[in-house]
């Protein structure tokens, strides 16, 4: 198991962004922490560029698809958020 963060580059391409991720995943495996950021547990991938593969772009020339983001291996956690995210967080095993 793995966790990963995708963060939309800002409000006018979150749709986008959001759409590859529940086309990619899952709905068991998608939490969304906001308006821009969503955690996604992806056992089968081990690298934020896997990630990025399944999201549907493999290079430079796809990023236009679903405009700016990020993707980030999502290892460690503290704050302050609704309890879903944390019971989400210990069923996923951390």
């Amino acid at each position: 198991m793995a966790i990963f963060t995708v963060t939309a580059g800002s409000t006018a391409n979150a749709g986008l962004v959001e759409n590859a991720i529940r086309s990619a995943f899952d709905n068991n495996n998608i939490m969304q922490l906001g308006e821009l950021t969503w955690l996604i547990d992806d056992e089968n991938n081990t690298n934020a560029i896997s990630v990025t593969e399944k999201l549907g772009v493999l290079n430079s020339e796809d990023a236009g698809k679903i405009g700016t983001y990020i993707v980030n291996q999502f290892n460690n956690y503290y704050g302050f958020h609704n309890s879903s995210v944390w019971d989400w967080l210990r069923a996923k095993g951390l």
